[in-house]
């Protein structure tokens, strides 16, 4: 073994893992909502009280799977709403700079993959690595 390989596998052992919200964290948004005020405006919340009525009856079904199965499926079936519109108002999402400076760092620092609970490839945070 080289004295390069003992340093490489040194380094290898040093892991760090850093974990925070996305949410009001991350972001200075609720992503569950933020995408649906900005593309729908007031046909949100005139959705949003039909959902919420929808959800009181249907108690066994979680947030995460109402939001999957039915409002995102809205969402990108409304006409009005574009692919275009949608990657702009991901662009366009308030966020803290100071923690897109720390993501970044860290994406420069380490090779290491960055883990999100929800989905492998996150459509807020990879754009910013």
């Amino acid at each position: 073994m080289t004295s390069l390989d003992a340093e490489e596998s040194k380094r290898e052992k040093k892991r760090t893992l850093v974990l925070w919200d996305f949410d009001w964290s991350l972001i200075n948004e609720n992503s569950d909502y933020y995408p649906f005020h900005k593309l729908l405006g007031d046909k949100f919340k005139e959705k949003n009280k039909e959902w919420a009525a929808f959800r009181k009856k249907n108690s066994g079904m979680s947030f995460v799977e109402f939001q999957d199965q039915i409002a995102w499926k809205y969402l990108f079936e409304e006409p009005s709403v574009t692919k275009e519109a949608f990657v702009q108002v991901l662009h366009n999402i308030p966020i803290f700079p100071e923690n897109v400076h720390i993501i970044r760092t860290l994406h420069n620092f380490s090779s290491n993959k960055f883990i999100n609970k929800k989905k492998k490839k996150n459509p807020y945070v990879h754009p910013y690595i």
